[in-house]
């Protein structure tokens, strides 16, 4: 009983990475995977039809960032990749720290280092990023799944910091603040609160009982 109270504590605190390390794992495999048969399947500039008019298979090499950013530049190579893997750190301390209580900020900073890791594994092996999905209807650069996973995770953060992180922070009621903590808190720490509430309830029966049997000995007085 104790070894399986043990591992559901765990579970309880760091469940938490587990589902985060699995939308990398899933960002980096379809990433990966596409690339892999795109390179396989066409030719370097090679076009296929996907959806008509909306979007088309073309194969490219980025030397840039996402979208082609900075493709141009010859050192373009060497900054991005020292910039993924600071923002990869940074983000993984982001997340382990703010993940457990914000399953929002986990899905977003997941879906961020899964886009970034992708990118970063290209830049390292071949040296550019493998794009091989364009729109039809607009003129935009062509992409990869590692772009759209930083692009949804970015839109993400915004949605988080616009809507919900300003309304975290407005002022709290005392009762709300009890609110929070009890939401907060873990099982054994709600079991501890649980005990001193009815600990107070008692004694204050308790008190009662005591004023009643003193008023009652003074009107037999």
């Amino acid at each position: 009983m104790e070894k399986k109270g043990w591992l559901r504590r765990l579970w309880q605190t760091y469940s938490y990475m587990f589902y985060a390390f699995f939308i990398v794992a899933a960002v980096l495999l379809v990433d990966l995977l596409s690339k892999h048969l795109v390179m396989n399947s066409f030719d370097l500039y090679e076009q296929r039809v996907i959806i008509p008019h909306i979007i088309n298979f073309y194969y490219v090499k980025n030397t840039g960032a996402a979208f082609s950013f900075l493709g141009d530049w010859e050192h373009a190579r060497t900054f991005f990749i020292i910039l993924t893997i600071v923002s990869v750190i940074a983000f993984s301390a982001i997340l382990v720290i703010y993940g457990k209580k914000e399953k929002m900020l986990m899905i977003t900073f997941s879906l961020i280092i899964g886009g970034a890791v992708g990118n970063l594994v290209d830049r390292i092996v071949f040296h550019y990023v493998r794009d091989f999905i364009s729109f039809d209807f607009i003129s935009f650069p062509t992409f990869n799944v590692a772009d759209c996973a930083l692009t949804v995770g970015v839109f993400l953060f915004a949605f988080y910091y616009i809507f919900i992180y300003k309304e975290k922070k407005e002022p709290i009621t005392a009762e709300g603040a009890e609110c929070v903590e009890q939401e907060d808190a873990e099982p054994a720490d709600l079991a501890l609160m649980a005990e001193a509430s009815d600990s107070a309830a008692e004694g204050e029966v308790k008190q009662e009982e005591a004023e009643q049997s003193a008023s009652s000995d003074a009107d037999e007085v």
